[in-house]
């Protein structure tokens, strides 16, 4: 995932067709963190997913924590070097992620604060170019070398230093782990992920195509609609939505905080969303961009749904890194979201066998 600046070059020729909001009236919300700044690195993927893991942790345990992305992005880099070197190079190798690669890494690593493990390094450009260098100057080897995650791990080292083994926090001593499950008593096992694509057998899972899931996870498929009610769900019991889309759209305005559907995709109403967003997504025109943290629903004056989104890219907009972003604009462009199994209705689990 890559930062990303989009100017609403077309809010004008539409203005007519789809009114601007005059204002937003809160239906529900989430406690969550501080806006964060993902600068010049591509790990918004990390930075949504930790806000997440953030607010699920104020919401089931009352704990207010600022939880390191760098933790996640540091072993994010050593498993899909794992995968790029055991596929002989021909899998991604790049900044971006999805928002069960840092799941993946709380299973088995945990994780630790941010004063912990701050964030030093804001541009990852040099660090990843030197880390594929060095994949791709042995991956084509008759011998691989033993010691290569080694010698991959000390270039990782170089930039952003080894995560610590222990640590202190609130005057008792934890590990990464200890942490996550005594102090904050986390469980990733909690969650999943969900999209909804016609080009795949509905209520079953299967391997989301595109380039940023390098470790070709599962997605769980479900109709659009349901897609959406259970993001209406969780919001409106206190859970919160990791949400993967493309902001790469002319309705998509960091500037203004708006993300609402442009003049073509109104002129194209008369499709419903689910053919409409598969057209999208088999023309590419419709990719995996970013990924952000889901954290409300409002309403304008026209009673029209918005959801309120919170963004990594600092205090950036009208309302300081936040925008509010359109149910049609969900409907066409969301690629995937991660949600706490409790926050998915009871008929939407039964037909998934969740």
């Amino acid at each position: 995932m890559k930062r990303i600046y989009v100017s609403l070059v077309l809010i004008l020729l539409y203005s007519s067709i789809y009114a601007q909001p005059q204002g937003f009236i809160e239906v529900s919300t989430v406690k969550t963190t501080s806006v964060k700044d993902q600068a010049q690195a591509g790990s918004c993927w990390s930075f949504a997913t930790t806000s997440f893991i953030e607010s699920e942790v104020q919401h089931q345990n009352s704990i207010d924590v600022n939880i390191s992305e760098m933790f996640f992005v540091y072993y994010g880099y050593i498993n899909r070097a794992n995968y790029y070197v055991r596929l002989q190079g021909h899998n991604n190798f790049g900044q971006g992620g999805q928002a069960h690669d840092v799941m993946d890494i709380v299973k088995v690593h945990g994780m630790v604060p941010e004063d912990v493990y701050p964030y030093t390094l804001t541009n990852h450009t040099q660090l990843e170019h030197d880390l594929k260098n060095y994949l791709d100057s042995i991956v084509g080897l008759d011998n691989l070398p033993t010691n290569w995650l080694q010698e991959y791990t000390k270039i990782l080292d170089s930039y952003l230093g080894a995560p610590p083994a222990n640590f202190k926090y609130d005057r008792k001593q934890y590990t990464p782990r200890s942490f996550t499950t005594q102090y904050l008593k986390f469980d990733p096992e909690n969650y999943v992920e969900l999209t909804s694509y016609s080009h795949h057998n509905f209520y079953e899972q299967f391997v989301l195509e595109v380039p940023d899931n390098w470790a070709l996870a599962l997605y769980y498929n479900v109709y659009i609609n349901e897609l959406v009610s259970i993001i209406d769900s969780a919001l409106a019991n206190g859970y919160s939505v990791a949400w993967d889309g493309d902001v790469s759209e002319p309705g998509f305005n960091m500037q203004k905080g708006l993300a609402i559907v442009n003049a073509k995709n109104i002129r194209n109403m008369n499709m419903s969303a689910q053919p409409y967003r598969q057209q999208l997504f088999d023309q590419q025109t419709t990719t995996d961009d970013h990924l952000m943290h889901a954290v409300g629903v409002y309403k304008d004056n026209a009673e029209i749904k918005y959801y309120l989104i919170k963004n990594s890219w600092g205090n950036y907009g009208i309302y300081k890194g936040y925008l509010y972003m359109s149910e049609d604009y969900v409907k066409f462009h969301t690629i995937a979201i991660l949600v706490n199994k409790n926050a998915i209705p009871r008929t939407i689990k039964d037909r998934i066998n969740l």
